[in-house]
């Protein structure tokens, strides 16, 4: 079985190494778990990212598994199968290739937009390219899976495989070594939840911190803690802005210490201690194609608190994970078509999520938050290890794919990642520090 994480027929390809990208994170992971397969050739060649000014990130993985990524070697062996996990989406098979193709993708509002795939070389677009591809399109979630059957995706050409976790370093920790973090921050004596992202609206962070005002007020030592993803994005200045919207201060909330927002990249090993150390992940969004930080918070023994309706259904279970009531609504001007008709997201019930809130500061909750500390990680690690779910991808090219009703058998073996596109250099290359958190407190004039 030959897998390449790149193709030589890609004239203009790209995919995302020493990245903290959901979609270079996937890959990342799949690489490690195919390096320790004996069936499998693998090689890799980094490309640029889709933005130029994103830069690398060392010090995401493990030194060791760094070391592995960076050693991988491109390929002249033809390849037998191509896994491409990279955006915008490539939905042909290359010219005069017999390779089994699969697409990794996911859809969040419901619908696949005009932007999600590249233009079709014959020229076909809209509805008629969905309609027409030829690969596989492999996404994360049943949820996401509907967006592509409403864009005219064949039912048989869509499999739902979940996203991972590394149950290595998104496990439980002591109390003592929570205590410790904790004392690091400065968290002791506060409750905290923790909310980790790109601070973009379908992240619904709007929402959590309109719902934790209110709970803030009747308890004093509830604390909002804010992972951004500035990295890639300009995530703080998008909160601030939505908050305006909204009428909300974040410089002031910031200043008050009873918000706090961090902006710079971490390990996942710096992301595992944060969520031990917290008290509740919770995630009002309104429009995802999975969401993997609950899927790490809950195999570290943190409970959630989700938004009923979306992805998040799919794995997670009321031991260690609370919903909250949402509407699903149309959005945007209804003018603004796509080709599986208008977008549409989850709103959730602002009430019912301070409901929920408050819930697991009361003895009661806390009794649920003991429990959901054996009960999350017992339930990932049974189904969402990298090494089971990349097994699972595997046998999308070897034959013998997994359950779902709408998985594809192939009958030939693999290749690796790559799409069309170039978007230029990247923009350098960056360290993680070995520090604690680093926390913006600006006043929001300053920001």
């Amino acid at each position: 079985m030959v897998l390449h994480w790149n193709t030589d027929f890609c004239t203009n390809c790209f995919i995302w190494l020493e990245l903290p990208h959901s979609y270079s994170v996937i890959s990342q992971h799949l690489l490690l778990e195919f390096l320790n397969r004996d069936d499998i050739q693998l090689s890799f060649s980094d490309l640029p990212f889709y933005n130029p000014a994103w830069k690398r990130v060392r010090g995401l993985f493990p030194p060791a598994d760094e070391a592995a990524l960076l050693n991988l070697k491109p390929s002249t062996i033809p390849p037998e199968g191509i896994l491409r996990i990279a955006y915008p989406f490539v939905l042909q098979r290359p010219a005069e290739s017999s390779a089994k193709v699969v697409v990794y993708g996911t859809t969040e509002w419901t619908v696949c937009q005009a932007n999600d795939a590249f233009p079709s070389p014959a020229g076909i677009s809209g509805r008629a390219q969905w309609e027409a591809t030829d690969v596989t399109i492999l996404t994360a979630s049943e949820y996401s899976r509907g967006g592509f059957l409403r864009c005219g995706v064949p039912r048989e050409r869509v499999t739902v495989i979940p996203n991972g976790v590394d149950l290595q370093i998104f496990q439980p920790a002591g109390t003592e070594a929570r205590a410790t973090f904790r004392k690091r921050q400065e968290w002791e004596g506060r409750f905290v939840f923790l909310n980790v992202g790109a601070m973009t609206t379908n992240k619904g962070v709007v929402d959590l911190i309109r719902a934790f005002l209110g709970i803030q007020q009747r308890h004093p030592r509830a604390l909002l803690f804010l992972k951004g993803g500035d990295h890639l994005y300009p995530s703080l200045q998008l909160l601030v802005e939505a908050c305006a919207n909204q009428g909300i201060d974040l410089g002031a909330l910031l200043q008050s210490g009873n918000v706090e927002y961090a902006a710079d990249p971490l390990a996942f090993r710096q992301m595992a201690e944060l969520y031990r150390a917290a008290d509740v992940y919770v995630t009002p969004y309104r429009a995802e194609g999975f969401n993997m930080p609950v899927l790490e918070a809950a195999a570290c023994g943190l409970a959630v608190i989700c938004t009923r309706g979306g992805p998040t259904d799919e794995f997670t279970a009321p031991s260690f994970a609370l919903h909250v009531n949402a509407t699903l609504e149309p959005v945007g001007n209804p003018q603004d078509t796509t080709p599986g008709g208008r977008k549409q997201w989850l709103r959730p019930d602002l009430l019912h999520l301070q409901e929920q809130m408050e819930f697991v500061m009361t003895d009661e909750g806390e009794t649920f938050l003991e429990k959901a500390r054996q009960a999350g990680p017992a339930f990932i690690k049974s189904t969402h290890s990298w090494t089971v779910i990349a097994d699972r991808i595997a046998q999308l090219f070897i034959g013998n794919a997994g359950q779902d009703s709408g998985d594809v058998k192939p009958d030939v073996t693999m290749n690796g990642s790559e799409v069309y596109g170039f978007w230029g250099q990247q923009g350098g290359n960056e360290s993680i520090p070995e520090k604690g958190l680093s926390r913006q407190t600006a006043s929001h004039a300053e920001l």
